[in-house]
């Protein structure tokens, strides 16, 4: 026996059972290299140190049946010595009660990386995008993901996690410049591959993340782009399609992301409180998984209680489907492209739209991050940006007329507002504005 296996896999006892003693010693022996990846027809398994796979049809080969291989295998786990997956096809055997010797893989691993599971950057890759569709990601996650494995698959797909350093991602980096991206997309990728690293160490590939010192392309900082009240006024003129148009008005009065408005319930509107709940459901996830409550517009409330609800979703198609995220996106751009307006102009533009015209109203940043979903109000600041015709009225708020200077001056950090009527009285003022800031 110590031929097929090291002696320190033996566990402390002895088997009065030959067939038991067979099924486990057989089934030790098939243990193979320190990772592997083995296919079973469609099937592939991700093998570690303490499992193996045994095909059902190569059993008989034994002088035994499968029925009675699997009889065994269930009085281990009794024994609580394995534990057993049975498949259609083959049986999973993970060995509870064996303690493995170094392996040879990596013999420049230090003691700690023996306790990561090696797995190349592909097959990492794969199991990502898996554990993003099972979770009901956003489907631009899984998009950018989907890309993201492709690309850099092709870079380092054969690649061991745990063998990938900072300049794979800088040459990665290099190589999408050279491609003329926008620094928008390569920075996309960047923050997308940090993004599975960093579930690589809670899955235990990985200790660190090592590209996490990689810093994103710098850009200039450029405000969103939002609808004046004409420009809005004249897009939704445009539009004959009214399926299309009350999700637009929605997305304006709401400040709602597209995901959140097609995948709104109608359980999620109370009319009786007046309010929306913003939440993950069994097939869509809230962005950062976080929900919120908002108020029912009054610019809504009416054409939704008259609806008619031919779907658990609110906004549908006249067939009661519910509408794909790209039909909203190019319809809107042809709308918006129509009304005259520029190409940056979006469907996210109504959520930076939303937020400038609650600016404008004496909205808070903070009442605004609230009602946006933002974690940070840092978030919030740059869709919170006044036009300066929206500005002009306070410029306006006083003036001179000759020596005398009338209006009102906004004083202090709370902008209380101070009626000054002379020029001397302004002096005064800004001597005190000065003392107190």
């Amino acid at each position: 026996m110590t031929n097929m296996y090291p002696c320190e896999m033996i566990p402390d006892m002895l088997f009065d059972d030959q067939e038991l003693q067979f099924v486990y010693t057989f089934s030790l022996s098939r243990i193979g290299p320190y990772f592997e990846v083995i296919r079973l027809g469609d099937k592939k398994f991700h093998v570690k140190r303490t499992e193996v796979v045994i095909r059902k049809d190569s059993i008989p080969r034994l002088g035994m049946t499968p029925e009675k291989f699997s009889e065994k295998l269930t009085e281990l786990e009794q024994l609580k010595l394995v534990s057993v997956t049975h498949g259609e096809t083959y049986f999973l055997v993970h060995f509870l009660r064996i303690n493995m010797p170094p392996s040879p893989l990596n013999s420049e691993m230090d003691r700690s990386d023996h306790q990561l599971t090696p797995i190349s950057f592909k097959e990492f890759g794969e199991r990502y995008i898996t554990h993003l569709t099972n979770n009901a990601y956003a489907d631009k996650t899984i998009e950018n993901a989907e890309r993201v494995v492709k690309i850099f698959g092709d870079f380092k797909g054969t690649a061991l996690l745990h063998t990938l350093q900072p300049l794979d991602l800088e040459h990665f980096k290099e190589e999408r410049r050279r491609q003329e991206l926008t620094a928008t997309t390569i920075n996309i990728d960047i923050r997308t591959l940090k993004a599975m690293l960093e579930n690589a160490i809670v899955w235990g590939y990985l200790k660190d993340n090592p590209f996490r010192p990689v810093k994103q392309i710098r850009q200039d900082r450029v405000p969103p782009r939002f609808l004046s009240k004409e420009e809005f006024s004249r897009l939704i003129g445009l539009m004959d399609n009214n399926e299309l148009k009350q999700i637009v008005k929605f997305g304006a009065l709401t400040g709602a992301r597209r995901g959140e408005i097609l995948n709104l319930q109608w359980k999620d509107i109370d009319f009786g409180e007046n309010t929306i709940t913003i939440q993950s459901s069994e097939h869509y996830r809230v962005k950062h998984g976080k929900s919120r409550i908002i108020p029912l517009p009054r610019g809504v409330r009416a054409v939704l209680s008259s609806a008619d609800r031919v779907s658990v979703f609110v906004f549908v198609s006249s067939d009661g489907k519910q509408h794909h995220e790209d039909y909203v996106t190019k319809s809107f751009k042809a709308y918006a492209r129509a009304a005259g307006l520029d190409e940056k102009v979006r469907f996210h533009t109504l959520r930076a739209t939303a937020a400038s015209w609650w600016a404008q109203a004496g909205a808070t940043p903070f009442q605004i991050k609230e009602l946006l979903g933002h974690a940070y109000v840092k978030t919030t600041e740059q869709y919170t940006r006044i036009p300066a015709a929206g500005l002009r009225n306070v410029v306006d708020s006083f003036s001179f007329d000759g020596d005398e200077v009338s209006g009102l001056f906004l004083r202090g950090k709370n902008a209380v507002p101070t009626f000054i009527s002379t020029q001397e009285q302004f002096i005064e003022q800004r001597k005190e504005l000065v003392l107190e800031n």
